[in-house]
């Protein structure tokens, strides 16, 4: 279940690493002002308005980073953010969705596992006034220990319909229009059986607090050629069909699947990476989500979750963040290389997740640093091969990213 712990997030400074405008300058040219912003209020203007209809990938955030990072690395991560959305769709860093993993405690982190339900309120305090980046921000309740109760699903549906409820009434949609759902737990895919109860009941949970998409993002667990039938997957498709045509799933819901390339992958320093899941695998299970979607109308959407991280296994071999295992940033070239494919055969939904795409998309204009001088470094002269080319102003100071206040 989702690692990725922003374990150096104060290592490399990545102060001055792009170009980046002033944000009150971005927010001129999207037609918001930062007051607006200040407030923590959307009227309804996303900064994505002036490219409607333009969809980018989306990244997943873990909520508890808010607090477990310094402000400045937060600003630097929504900075680049905000310098995609200001400069459009051709952008390197354009995104358009947002996913919280979950705004109250519950099995991540492990910190607050004995206080289930507990609203992540500091943190999403430092986030809300971010909110207004993102054409869609899915709000994900929290995640339980799996039971094994008869009941535990619906236990779980219940506590996501009281999280949710009690996250509207802190951030009411009156003034935040952006929201969707994120259903936490995750699952695999091709155990359609497994996870029927979780999608219908917590869909239904959801949708009773507010009407508003719903987003699930589970894996797929098994290399796609290794499924029975013949041609692989051939046993699975009605599986699927059963499952999302079913009379139970009341709800539409879009599925952006994990395609596990990140979790089944192990790293060894410096620079060896080794991977399992590829995107064929990825390929495979898109085409069959995709004919499943023309046959049932409640899976509205199919997109992949490319998953940008590598695993570092513990002494014992064993991979997962909860089992001491590192997550890093993926290989950069197999990223990019992937990412290409998607773009190309299939669509890229939202991510896992913010570190791993700020760290991915900015390494190399950090490389650069080693030619500056100290004081080029500190006072904002240090020039990058990536510029920000949207004519809103440049920083002239050591300030890192983008002015929030």
């Amino acid at each position: 279940f989702g690692p990725q712990y922003p374990r150096s997030a104060t290592g490399i400074c990545p102060r001055n690493m792009v170009v980046l405008a002033h944000y009150v300058g971005i927010l001129a040219v999207c037609g918001i002002s930062s007051a607006t912003i200040g407030s923590g209020h959307n009227p309804g203007l996303s900064m994505g308005a002036r490219f409607k209809g333009a969809r980018g990938p989306g990244i997943f955030f873990r909520v508890s980073w808010a607090t477990e990072v310094p402000q400045s690395q937060l600003d630097d991560w929504f900075g680049l953010v905000a310098q995609g959305r200001a400069e459009g769709p051709s952008s390197p860093y354009f995104v358009s969705e947002l996913a919280l993993q979950e705004v109250a405690s519950g099995v991540w982190p492990p910190q607050h596992a004995n206080k289930p339900g507990t609203m992540f309120t500091e943190e999403l305090a430092k986030l809300a006034k971010y909110f207004p980046l993102f054409d869609t921000v899915y709000i994900g309740t929290l995640l339980l220990p799996r039971t094994g109760n008869a009941s535990y699903w619906e236990d779980y549906a219940a506590a996501q319909k009281s999280v949710a409820e009690r996250f509207l009434n802190l951030y009411p949609l009156a003034r935040h229009p952006n929201f969707a759902w994120y259903i936490t737990d995750e699952g695999c895919i091709e155990q359609p059986s497994s996870v029927a109860q979780l999608l219908e009941l917590s869909s239904a949970a959801l949708n009773s607090v507010a009407p508003l998409p719903i987003l699930w993002s589970p894996a797929v667990c098994e290399k796609f050629d290794t499924l029975p039938g013949n041609p692989p997957g051939s046993e699975l498709e009605p599986l699927l069909e059963k499952l999302f045509c079913s009379k139970n799933l009341t709800v539409p819901v879009a599925i952006h699947f994990q395609d596990h390339v990140g979790v089944t992958s192990t790293f060894q320093f410096p620079f060896y990476y080794n991977y399992s899941m590829t995107s064929d695998d990825a390929l495979g299970y898109y085409r069959v989500l995709k004919r499943v979607s023309a046959k049932c109308p409640m899976l509205r959407e199919v997109k992949v979750n490319m998953e940008m991280f590598v695993e570092h296994h513990n002494p014992e071999g064993q991979g997962g963040e909860i089992n001491g295992a590192f997550i890093l940033d993926g290989d950069p070239r197999e990223v990019g290389t992937r990412r290409r494919v998607y773009e190309a055969q299939a669509e890229i939904g939202v991510c896992w997740a913010m570190p791993h795409w700020f760290n991915l998309n900015t390494f190399a204009n950090r490389t650069m640093n080693i030619q500056c001088t100290e004081q080029q470094l500190k006072n904002g002269t240090c020039t990058h091969p990536y510029f920000n080319h949207v004519p809103v102003g440049r920083l002239s100071s050591h300030r890192t990213g983008v002015n929030w206040k």
